[in-house]
This record gives C-alpha cells, sequence and structure tokens, in this order.
C-alpha cells in the first residue's frame, strides 16, 4: 500500500514538473485546422494595435489564470480567392488561455497573420500556450504559403 502510495506520488510530481511540449506552429498548418473547424474563421494580415494586459501572476500551477481578454484595433485585409485582397478593418478580440500550467500571452503590436474565429458578432484571436494563431511579423514565404493553400494550391507545411 505505502509503495503504491509513493509511486503515485512521484508520478504526479513528475507530470507537474515537466516541460509543456509544443509543436512548432505553422502557418499552413493553422490554415489547414481553420479550414476543417467547425467555427468559422477569417485569415488577416495587418497592423494590430493595443495595449496589453500583463500576465497574472501564477498562484496555482494547476489551475493559472490566464491574462484577462484585450480588443485590438486591426487594419489591413482579408484574404480571398486571390490572396489577401480585401480591405479589412476591425476590432478583434486578443484572448489569452491557458493548458495546465501554461498560459498563452500576448504578442507586440504590429503586423501579424492571424486566424480569427467568429464568435456570435465579434472576431476572437486565441492565444493558447503553443501559439499557432496569430503569427508576429509573418515572413513573405510563409503568407505566400497560406495564399497558396487558400487558392486551392499546395498546402506546404514548413520543415521544422
Amino acid at each position: 500500500m505505502i509503495r503504491t502510495l509513493t509511486l503515485a506520488t512521484a508520478v504526479l510530481a513528475a507530470g507537474q514538473a515537466s516541460a509543456l511540449s509544443c509543436m512548432r506552429p505553422d502557418a499552413v498548418t493553422s490554415y489547414q485546422q481553420a479550414a476543417n473547424a467547425e467555427d468559422s474563421y477569417v485569415v488577416l494580415l495587418g497592423d494590430f494595435t493595443f495595449e496589453p494586459t500583463e500576465q497574472p501572476e501564477v498562484t496555482d500551477i494547476n489551475a493559472p489564470e490566464p491574462a484577462p481578454a484585450a480588443v485590438a484595433g486591426f487594419e489591413g485585409r482579408s484574404i480571398d480567392a486571390d490572396g489577401f485582397g480585401t480591405e479589412f478593418t476591425a476590432p478583434v478580440t486578443l484572448e489569452p488561455s491557458c493548458l495546465a500550467a501554461w498560459c498563452g500571452g500576448f504578442p507586440e503590436p504590429g503586423t501579424g497573420l492571424a486566424f480569427a474565429r467568429i464568435v456570435e458578432d465579434r472576431l476572437v484571436i486565441d492565444l493558447g500556450p503553443c501559439g499557432g494563431w496569430f503569427f508576429q511579423d509573418p515572413a513573405p514565404e510563409d503568407i505566400a504559403r497560406v495564399e497558396a493553400c487558400n487558392a486551392g494550391g499546395a498546402c506546404e507545411v514548413a520543415e521544422n
């Protein structure tokens, strides 16, 4: 009985101490996930302006609190059949979330490629600990890969 309890305690402690293992975010992978999701998404490329809220101090590693959502202004373009050709300006909600002891945080204001989920009458960019829905200062080749995928071409995931 004591041996089993000791083993169970060691396993639980190891689980809490282990690091979160995330795959490197890739814009085409995010595009594919958004395209296959039950929710609807808008793919945005342009300038995000906002005052980020600091991440709260983690007091409970089993249930940390993410930073409260922030509203960003967005000015740029959304994707259409011809690439990022549709002018688009709207407020976007940046929503950090947590997974176990790890929380996502805010990007820097500025240029980004984002996959915004349509929630009722607003756009939400999920900022989880593994990333993937917002790409700060995207490389031209990442933008081109997303445009090609959207146009029905090859959806090539970047090599790590």
